[in-house]
């Protein structure tokens, strides 16, 4: 059930994932939850390992052109930076990562000082900045050197959260 998770938000051309996410209505690129209202067993199976999937989901930066900053995965590491922000009611928080680049294609610090603790800042220096030329964001298996999903590395994970 946990590959099938993994490839719901990796393979979005596949039919399969095209006719899931229409009947149940997912607009998302990685959704926050899956809603259970009248679906089927496979359906009802995935929104019950969903949490675990969705907390192990990351982008893998290129053009930042699909990643919103504050409500997406994309530091490794650390929890999504809007659940980081004590208040954020002047904060776009629809904002693509491609947009937090300065001209000179480094990261505009600036605008993550202003929110984010020295520590989140560290780690976001530590992620290389968003390049137009790059090519699409990718959803990735974060955790993992190559990104991609295995059963032994989902057992592993499991194990070391018991």
């Amino acid at each position: 059930m946990m590959k099938l998770g993994f490839k719901l938000v990796t393979e979005p051309i596949t039919l399969w994932v095209q006719v899931l996410q229409g009947k149940y209505k997912v607009t998302n690129k990685i959704p926050d939850y899956l809603s259970r209202s009248r679906c089927s067993f496979l359906w009802k199976a995935l929104t019950k390992v969903w949490p675990l999937i969705r907390g192990n989901l990351l982008w893998s930066i290129r053009d930042g052109r699909n990643v919103r900053c504050w409500q997406d995965p994309w530091v490794p590491n650390t929890r999504l930076l809007v659940n980081l922000i004590p208040s954020h009611s002047n904060l776009d928080l629809d904002c693509l990562l491609s947009e937090m680049v300065s001209d000179n294609d480094t990261w505009n610090l600036d605008l993550f000082w202003v929110w984010l603790l020295e520590m989140i800042v560290c780690k976001i220096i530590g992620v290389l900045p968003t390049y137009p030329t790059a090519g699409v964001d990718k959803i990735i298996r974060g955790g993992m050197s190559t990104g991609s999903f295995s059963i032994k590395s989902a057992y592993r994970k499991i194990q070391e959260t018991f």
